[in-house]
Order: structure tokens, then sequence, then C-alpha cells
């Protein structure tokens, strides 16, 4: 494998078309790709690395087909090959079992699903390119359907926009085993900088996310609210954290993004301050006491419990004796 590094700030795991019809039972394609897909394990590796992205906080993009609906070709003066198959098969028709992404590879909060490509490259007249650099994302692993046609047009057209690109090869499948051949070993590796296994692209995630210690989380955590950083201290928190307060739980990332949003600009006020009374570290365990004073609220008592995990919070709970200000006089 080539030396890549995959740092969770700058790379993204880009899922490609895994809707019911492609890898479901009874699905439109699944009879064509089935032998393929049986043969390398497509699905359960597809699935193992969206898992290990998910939990090394690598963000996941769905480049997804565009679900067929009626009227879409009708009136087209030129329609490619590809384009009159999908819709001699009505292939992901919208609406349909067929057309909805097989459950375990459903999209959670702090994915980003972006539009929907009409022929095969997912960046072709699609918001790919710009979703991916909004989120500041410079390296690519892709997963998904069908290696010679959407995977591999992806990944030509991810490697012609700059980005550096592996391909997880038995995380995609094909009508034959030619196909396979043609895209994974003579096409693909002139533009992915790595192809590879699920395994060792599992292990390169793990080792290459140097897991930060409960103590080093919690350092950055606090230098980050200092310095009122938000997208900081929003990278200390798993893709699927969970936040406890007294008003409810919260899971995901802009969910909790929120409740920071709120909390600097409160604490941005002048005369705000916070001052810690008990802190215990005990393995991936944190439990804070602190009070604060704002110009909103006196924070008489408050507390916060952490679960940090694989380098990420994975639980906070938060409880406070709030006192509005406006209740003083």
């Amino acid at each position: 494998m080539a030396q890549v590094t995959y740092e969770k700030e700058i790379t993204g795991l880009v899922v490609i078309d895994p809707y019911n019809d492609f890898i479901s039972e009874g699905g439109k394609v699944w009879d064509r790709i089935k032998g393929v897909a049986e043969g390398n394990e497509c699905i359960p590796h597809m699935v193992q690395v969206l898992s290990a992205a998910r939990k090394a906080g690598i963000r996941v993009f769905y480049a997804m087909h565009r679900r067929y609906r009626p009227g879409d070709y009708e009136t087209w003066k030129y329609i490619a090959p590809i384009q009159k198959a999908a819709w001699s098969r009505k292939t992901f028709e919208y609406g349909t079992w067929g057309g909805e992404i097989r459950s375990e590879f459903q999209p959670q909060p702090g994915d980003v699903v972006a539009s929907e490509h009409w022929g095969s490259s997912g960046f072709a007249n699609m918001d790919l390119d710009l979703q991916l650099r909004k989120h500041g994302i410079e390296k690519l692993i892709v997963i998904g359907l069908i290696a010679h046609t959407c995977m591999e047009s992806t990944v030509r057209h991810a490697a012609e926009l700059g980005y550096e690109v592996s391909v997880v090869k038995d995380a995609t499948a094909s009508y034959s085993n030619d196909q396979m051949h043609a895209a994974l070993e003579v096409n693909i590796p002139n533009y992915a900088t790595a192809v590879v296994t699920a395994d060792k692209i599992i292990e390169a995630i793990t080792e290459g996310q140097r897991m930060r210690s409960t103590a080093e989380v919690l350092a950055h955590h606090f230098k980050c609210f200092a310095d009122r950083d938000l997208d900081g201290i929003m990278a200390d928190y798993s893709a699927e954290a969970l936040f406890f307060t007294p008003d409810g739980a919260l899971r995901g990332l802009e969910t909790i993004r929120g409740v920071f949003e709120k909390l600097f600009s409160e604490f941005a006020k002048p005369g705000a301050s916070i001052a810690s009374k008990l802190r215990q570290v005990e393995g991936d365990y944190v439990y804070l006491v602190w009070t604060a004073e704002t110009p909103d609220n006196s924070y008489e008592l408050a507390s916060d419990t952490f679960v940090v995990r694989n380098g990420s919070i994975q639980m906070q709970a938060f409880t406070a004796n709030v006192r509005p200000k406006s209740d003083a006089a």
C-alpha cells in the first residue's frame, strides 16, 4: 500500500450508490452483481469501512445516482447507453424500495448527501466537489457501486480536481470479474494513490489517527472553549456523539454545535468568567464541577461528565443550577 495518511480533518469517505436495487436481494440489479459481490464480501466490507470511518471521526459523503422519475429522459435529445439502461429498467425509481438506501448505510447526522448524479461521475454537474471543499476535505476514501462505472468515473474526476484518492477494492462490485479487473487493476490505479483491501484501509485509518488520551482531549476542549474556537471544539466529538442536557438528549455534531454557539455567544460578553471547582479523570471518564458568571446568568453549580474513547468525546452529560440575572432584581 502506498504511504497514505488519513487525517480526519481533511479526509472524507465517499459512499457511492448503496441503493437496495444494487445491493439487496430483490433489487433490480442485484442478480447481475450478486456473484462478484458475494465472492468478495463487498457489502460486509462496505459496512466495516463505514463504521471505522465514523469511529475515526472521518466525515461521510454520499454520492447517489439519480433516482428515476417519470419525465427524466423522455425529452432528451441524446441519451448515453448507461442512462438508456436506467430508463428502461426504472433503476432506483423514486418512491420505491429499490430507490431507498440499504438500511446499514442510512446517512447519520453530520453526513453529507450530495445532489444526485445523472451519469456515472459523482462530481459531474453536481455539488459533491463544493461540499467536500466547504468541509475542508483533501483526501478521499471511496467505496460503493459499481466498480467499472460510477466508482471509476468518480475516482477519475476526483483526481482531475486534485484530490488524493484511495479505493477499497473489496468494498465494491461489478457484473463480472473481467470488469472488476479492468476497473481495479488497469484503469483506477492511474488515478488512485492507493487501491487496497478493507482490512488495510481500516488499519490505516486506525494507525493514522493517533488516539489522543482523555487528558489531551480535555485540554484541547478547554483551550477551544477559551478561544471560542467552534470548529476546534466540535472536532473533539465523534460523529455520533450523544450530549445529555436537562432539556433532553442531543445526538450528532450539528445539534451539539448549536449548544456551543449559544454558550459562546453568552460567554463572549464582557464580565463573563468561569471557575473550575473539581476535575476528576479516570481512564475514559471525566467528571467536572464548575461555576460561572455571565451578564445573563449565574451558574451556581454546574457539572459535566464525559466519556472519551478512540480520541473523541462519545458522550457528555451536562447539568447546572442556573439563575438568570433578571431574577436578581
